[in-house]
């Protein structure tokens, strides 16, 4: 945040309200973002991720971030017990705004010498971010001692073209609009600016700052009494990162296959 921030105001509501803005927009994301939407009769009951080859899970993953921007600014944060009045919403949504903004910033420093970009939530990011700044919708790419910053100038603006892609990120993915669709990923989405992934990569390299990070997770077995009924759960702490992915690799395969063969 010291390197990436603008100012303090951003440093300040980042340790304030960083945890939770982050928290909320996952949880938006996941589950009002991608459980939200309609499709069109056009579709004739067919799924529409039949109609974006390459290009769906980037849309999908652009429609659920918006939903969750969208929503950061709504005062039912204070009825539902995130905000306690409608000023800790401004300050939330700001923070959330702020973090997606840098983000699309700060990914650069991630991808090494591509000068494209091809995971799926790398694209929808600099998508949004990118598109409201070329569109002038409050988002700026500012320049300061030679260091490039990316900054939120005007919330509200900013929230409004929010809704302006939504909307049409949810017609797209509705109609299944593949030709639409394209255009707004590789217009917006896809190319890098070598020079400033490049300036973004330095800075990051002289704060020693790891690609990525990875976690390995508590492993959680049930402990069962007398009848059979859970009687306490026994946390062990397994140190092999790949081989926890290679189980739960496997543990998804076998569930798949499950509940294809349910489904037939």
């Amino acid at each position: 945040m010291t390197e990436f921030a603008w100012d303090e105001t951003e440093i300040e509501l980042s340790e304030k309200y960083g945890l939770v803005a982050d928290n909320l927009h996952t949880a938006m994301h996941e589950v009002i973002g991608h459980g939200s939407g309609k499709a069109s009769p056009k579709l004739q009951g067919k799924d529409p991720a039949d109609f974006f080859p390459g290009y769906y899970n980037t849309l999908e993953e652009t429609r659920a971030d918006l939903v969750g921007m969208w929503n950061a600014f709504d005062e039912k944060l204070i009825d539902i017990g995130v905000a306690k009045d409608k000023d800790e919403v401004r300050k939330i949504g700001t923070t959330l705004y702020n973090q997606r903004v840098l983000a699309a910033l700060t990914q650069l420093y991630r991808i090494g010498k591509q000068d494209q970009l091809e995971e799926d939530h790398f694209k929808n990011r600099q998508l949004i971010v990118h598109y409201l700044l070329k569109s002038n919708y409050g988002v700026a790419a500012e320049k300061r001692d030679g260091k490039t910053y990316y900054r939120v100038l005007d919330y509200d603006k900013a929230r409004e073209g929010v809704g302006v892609l939504l909307a049409e990120v949810m017609r797209i993915k509705a109609e299944g609009d593949f030709a639409a669709c394209k255009t707004l990923v590789d217009t917006y989405g896809l190319k890098v600016d070598i020079a400033l992934r490049d300036e973004v990569q330095e800075r990051a390299h002289r704060l020693d700052l790891p690609a990525y990070t990875g976690f390995v997770q508590p492993k959680l077995e049930p402990v069962l009494g007398p009848t059979g009924k859970i009687t306490d759960v026994k946390a062990t702490h397994p140190l092999d990162l790949a081989t926890q992915m290679l189980e739960y690799s496997q543990f998804t395969r076998n569930e798949g296959a499950a509940y294809q063969s349910e489904a037939k």
